[in-house]
């Protein structure tokens, strides 16, 4: 039996897959337009404040032209839309509405199209506030334990 690859990449093959991951996604255009978030990305980023540390605001657009709050993640995809540059795991720290500290790691790709001009960008992003706290409190279980 022949795979057919025009079908296992279909729109709703990669919506469904990207469903599945744990990670928030999200695909923005050159003009900073969301142009696909999965369930993680939406609910992480209706949890976080309009602005937290570390943010730089490029005044982003929500699906169907609506402007939308400047996010924590603004940082990461500017450098990646503007620059070029690839953002792997950057760590910032974020407040949420009910004024909880949460840790985010960014990661952010440009997508280039055939001149090697960005045209998008790919962007996960992870709460990784638990292993924040277990790394913290790490030295002093271990310093306990030898009790």
């Amino acid at each position: 039996m022949e795979l057919n690859t025009t079908s296992l990449f279909s729109h709703s093959t990669l919506r469904a897959l990207l469903g599945q991951l744990s990670d928030g996604i999200l695909l923005i255009d050159r003009g900073g337009a969301f142009l696909y978030s999965n369930a993680v990305a939406d609910r992480l980023l209706d949890e976080l404040t309009p602005t937290s540390a570390g943010s730089a605001s490029i005044g982003t657009p929500f699906r169907g032209g609506q402007v939308r709050r400047p996010l924590p993640i603004d940082g990461a995809v500017a450098r990646a839309l503007l620059i070029g540059e690839v953002v792997r795991q950057n760590e910032i720290a974020c407040e949420t509405r009910d004024g909880r500290r949460r840790w985010v790691s960014i990661c952010a790709t440009p997508v280039r199209d055939a001149r090697g001009e960005t045209d998008a960008v790919v962007v996960t992003f992870a709460d990784v506030t638990a292993l924040r706290e277990r790394d913290q409190f790490a030295p002093i279980m271990e310093s306990l334990a030898r009790l």
